[in-house]
């Protein structure tokens, strides 16, 4: 059932035919089973592919190479859903696999490292690189290693490549650029040189335009022996406010401080490590892709489930079907109180025939557990008629217990009361005596023996007057039916005639 609805989901999120969803979900189940991947489930593989599609706007079928390498990015925790599908994006445009333009952000990030000394979170330039959007991105050629490294650059000299793009906004309105640059130098007395980074600011190359505005402000000691005034004019002619470029001065020293020796791991090793499990990381892999790998193999009998509800949803719209469905359970009850019967009978022979060695003491042992058992049987099933009840009929009958509140009972068909002299007809009234001042009453007319086809015939002719009615003709068959005619237990009536009028 949960695979059904899984092939349900994906053919409503595709906008595909059920046949062609279960086909791409066996395609996924074996892409999971036969992958060294230990993370890779069908489910994952199908959930991953709605996250892409939700991300990216669109809806088709990624391959299985696409679907396992965002699967395990996303189940190793390394990117959020986001980033991944970000990643997906980027890997399509610049027609890299999803697994190679992860590897080569991963090249850019080492790259910033060793330029600058400074180990970063690869993990959060990762996250990071990968939701750069927009103009920066598009200056960027959408390039994963180019944008990684530029990201981690900013990073490892206290910024973000967002605060250096906005910087670089600024340094592009020559005027006001050159005007704040003169006016830093005449306070600070020092001499600036902004020029290749406005140069760098107008082509995009956010990595020069890092390395230059950092040249030109110094370091947090520096800075920290201006006065107010010199700077914010300093912050000014870089295109930074004076806390924004306070803090990114103190962030790269204290960089500097923790800065070590380049890392050896390459990219694979660095990737190995960003996707470390732990053991019951490991534990629960592998159970929930033994599990997912059950599912599959019992995704075969998909199509019995599918012909199952279909054929109960026939039943449920069909009164004939619904009528032959109950005699058939009627019968399977009989059945199974049949071989109830047969089996309380093989467990008192079997309770009597293992105490039999132990003599006559093992009799009274016998006897008092088959007492408990039909005692137990008869608590549970049977009917408690003490205070008396009607049994409705059912196949195979009710079992009830008669006689338990110390006095005679009687069990009689509802049909023959009055045969067995139960409930019958009151004496009839003597006749009243005449008074001479109340007239009698006029005599009834009985009728005199109209047959049945004469009064069809009637009912016909007046049949043809009024077509829109019902009428059911009933001839009784049994005095108790005549006694209470609204009762409608048992067969108190026959149909021998039904019209279209009443």
């Amino acid at each position: 059932m949960e695979i059904s609805n899984q092939i349900r989901d994906v053919g409503r999120n595709l906008a595909i035919s059920k046949v062609e969803a279960g086909m791409f979900r066996a395609e996924l189940g074996f892409a999971s089973a036969t992958s060294n991947d230990i993370l890779a489930t069908s489910e994952g593989l199908i959930e991953a592919n709605m996250q892409l599609n939700q991300i990216r706007g669109t809806g088709v079928k990624f391959t299985t190479q696409q679907l396992l390498d965002v699967n395990r990015l996303l189940k190793a925790e390394v990117l959020t859903v986001e980033a991944a599908g970000e990643l997906s994006r980027l890997a399509s445009v610049t027609g890299q696999g999803i697994r190679e333009a992860y590897l080569n952000q991963i090249d850019g990030v080492l790259a910033a490292e060793k330029e600058s000394g400074v180990r970063l979170d690869i993990k959060t330039t990762l996250e990071a690189t990968n939701k750069v959007s927009g103009q920066l991105r598009a200056q960027l050629g959408a390039n994963p290693a180019l944008i990684a490294e530029s990201v981690a650059q900013a990073k490892a000299l206290g910024m973000e490549l967002e605060d250096v793009a906005a910087a670089g906004r600024a340094l592009l309105d020559f005027e006001s650029s050159i005007t704040n640059e003169l006016e830093a130098e005449l306070l600070i007395g020092k001499q600036l040189n902004l020029e290749r980074a406005r140069a760098a600011a107008l082509t995009g190359d956010y990595q020069t335009l890092t390395e230059e505005i950092n040249k030109n402000v110094g370091d947090f000691y520096e800075f920290s022996k201006l006065n107010v005034l010199q700077q914010d004019a300093l912050a000014k002619s870089v295109g930074m406010s004076t806390d924004a470029l306070s803090d990114q001065l103190l962030q790269k020293a204290d960089l500097n401080k923790l800065a070590q020796q380049a890392r050896d791991e390459g990219r694979d090793d660095i990737a190995k490590n960003l996707e470390q499990l732990s053991v019951g990381d490991k534990l629960n892999a592998n159970m929930d892709r033994l599990k997912s790998i059950f599912g599959d193999i019992l995704g075969i009998v998909t199509p019995l489930v599918e012909l199952f509800g279909g054929m109960v949803q026939f039943i449920s719209e069909s009164t004939a079907a619904i009528v032959i469905l109950s005699g058939a359970l009627g019968a399977m009850a009989a059945k199974q109180a049949y071989s109830a019967v047969l089996s309380i009978g093989k467990a008192v022979a079997d309770i009597f025939s293992g105490n039999a060695k132990f003599g006559l003491p093992g009799v009274a042992m016998s006897l008092g557990a088959v007492g408990a058992m039909m005692a137990a049987i008869a608590s549970a099933k049977s009917v408690k008629l003490a205070e008396g009840g009607i049994i409705e009929p059912t196949p195979g009958g009710t079992l009830a217990t008669i006689g338990e509140a110390g006095e005679a009972e009687a069990v009689i068909p509802l049909s023959k009361l009055e045969q067995l002299g139960f409930g019958a007809p009151p004496p009839p009234m003597p006749p009243p005596v005449p008074s001479p001042l109340i007239p009698p009453p006029p005599p009834i007319m009985e009728s005199k023996g109209i047959n049945k086809d004469d009064l069809i015939t009637a009912l016909r002719t007046v049949e043809k007057e009024k077509t829109k009615q019902s009428l059911i003709i009933r001839e009784k068959d049994s005095n108790y039916a005549d006694a209470n005619p609204m009762n409608n237990q048992g067969d108190s009536y026959q149909i021998k005639y039904e019209t279209s009028f009443s």
